[in-house]
């Protein structure tokens, strides 16, 4: 009679079961409920229209150019793309770059990635490291034709943060607020410039 007072009954699996097993359960059959939407249905978060999407890349967007790393130091950056991930080092571009730093280009699996090292501890690109710290610096784009990009985003409220050329070539920025977290760089090449109307 030691058991007076208790259930004989076995417990169900649920019973057994922890509180976040119970509530995992609970909000798959909850998702379960919900009927999916044909994907074609779904809006664009842009608010650009498919058509508008369809006339602006290939009107502008190259290709993806490359990838900005800013580092403190060239030897921890190329341990890891080198030495670890077996990168192919490209053209090291020293100080001919358009900012307070060195620049070199390094080829993993089809990506290149700029290595932008500061040479002035107080110049601009040093703060930058100083206040948000090594890492992914901005994704740059090869563009056909600047002034109808910088069009095309004006159009959506996107403004180019910083515009300027250097050695021929066209380049402009998105700042990070107006694409969620992700600083743009846009490049036009002299070359991608000929017979088009985005010339400088």
């Amino acid at each position: 009679m030691g058991s007076m007072g208790r259930s004989c009954a076995p417990r169900r699996r649920d019973d057994m079961a922890s509180p976040c097993d119970r509530m995992d359960r609970a909000r798959r059959l909850a998702y379960a409920r919900v009927p999916s939407r044909p994907a074609e249905r779904l809006p664009h978060a842009s608010g650009i229209s498919r058509a508008r999407q369809e006339e602006f890349m290939p009107k502008t967007i190259s290709s993806v150019m490359k990838i900005n790393i800013r580092a403190r130091s060239k030897d921890r950056i190329n341990l890891l793309l080198k030495d670890m991930l077996g990168g192919e080092p490209g053209p090291d571009r020293g100080a001919n770059t358009i900012g307070d730093f060195e620049g070199a280009f390094i080829n993993v699996g089809g990506v290149v990635f700029d290595v932008m090292v500061p040479t002035d501890p107080d110049g601009g690109l040093a703060k930058v490291i100083d206040r948000h710290g090594e890492g992914i610096d901005s994704i740059c784009f090869a563009v056909e034709d600047m002034d109808y990009t910088r069009k095309v985003f004006a159009e959506q409220g996107i403004e180019f943060a910083r515009y300027r050329e250097f050695n021929g070539n066209r380049i402009a920025f998105v700042h990070p607020r107006d694409a969620s977290g992700i600083s743009l760089e846009f490049i036009q090449q002299p070359e991608a410039g000929a017979g088009s109307k985005g010339g400088p």
